[in-house]
């Protein structure tokens, strides 16, 4: 695994209500290309189980400092995400930065891995990623 000074790690465990339990370790790698300090900044992305009566799912967020509204993206193993039945990305703005957000509903073992957010404006790109591991 590649070593960066800009990288912050937070590890932590969670129970989810299911068979599975879920462990997550988050890493927050900056783009070295982007060293505009105009490019989006992004905070260490979070992962949270989230049970609701229209059914359980994950929330993947990422607090990301920009002057203007992001272009985001987030990838699964390098496979871009798409909204679609299980999947729903989103960016709103929350005081004075944007919150990106993925959900995931009906969460099976296949969904395991990385998942990068990747955010650009004019100024440049950066991107976080987060590791989900299902036991």
């Amino acid at each position: 695994m590649h070593r960066s000074r800009h990288r912050l790690r937070h590890r932590h465990r969670h129970r989810h209500k299911h068979k599975h339990k879920h462990r997550h370790q988050t890493n927050v790698c900056y783009r070295r290309g982007s060293i505009s300090p105009l490019a989006p900044k992004l905070e260490a992305p979070t992962i949270t189980a989230i049970d609701s009566p229209d059914g359980d799912f994950i929330l993947l967020q990422c607090r990301i400092s920009s002057d203007t509204e992001p272009e985001v993206n987030w990838t699964h193993l390098e496979d871009r995400i798409k909204n679609d039945s299980r999947h729903k990305t989103y960016v709103k703005k929350e005081g004075d930065a944007w919150l990106a957000n993925l959900e995931i509903k009906d969460i099976v073992r296949k969904d395991a891995g990385k998942y990068s957010v990747r955010a650009k404006n004019a100024a440049g790109e950066n991107f976080a990623t987060v590791f989900s591991y299902i036991e």
